[in-house]
């Protein structure tokens, strides 16, 4: 018996699922890793500071118009 993994159509909303993988991950999880990502790309100098708060506040906007 297969099953299935879970989706945005089985109402799973709490993380995000690997395509290859077919795990589940917590959305802080993802989160913590896109911030502290930029965070790291701005310390070793592969993006500037200020695109990096542009990216950043972009982010922060899509999310909070996504939630509403």
């Amino acid at each position: 018996m297969a099953v299935s993994p879970p989706t945005a159509a089985t109402g799973d909303s709490n993380g995000y699922v690997l395509p290859i993988l077919h795990t589940s991950i917590p959305e802080n999880v993802v989160q913590l890793g896109f911030w502290s990502g930029l965070v790291g790309a701005v310390v070793f100098g592969a993006v500037e500071a200020p695109l990096a708060a542009l990216v950043g506040v972009g982010v922060v906007v899509a999310r909070h118009h996504h939630k509403q």
